[in-house]
């Protein structure tokens, strides 16, 4: 299910239509948290806004134009 979830985050990057490995809905969403204000490491998942199943996307090195949010949703289901 993991590698589903890996191929379905970079089509979301691309632009592509991509949908959940769980469910196929095309209800996506991704984002990345900082460890620290002005830094450029992070964590970060993609998920499903309608099953809440997700994929972590743990130690990234996260760029000027990725989305960074001041947390993720509590209520991911990390496969």
């Amino acid at each position: 299910m993991q590698a589903k979830w890996i191929e379905t985050f970079f089509d979301l990057l691309k632009g592509k239509e991509a949908h959940c490995p769980n469910c196929k809905s095309a209800n996506l969403e991704y984002g990345y948290v900082l460890f620290e204000k002005n830094k450029t490491a992070g964590y970060g998942a993609v998920w499903c806004k309608d099953c809440n199943h997700a994929l972590n996307l743990s130690r990234a090195n996260v760029k000027n134009e990725d989305k960074v949010l001041p947390e993720l949703p509590s209520n991911l289901i990390f496969s």
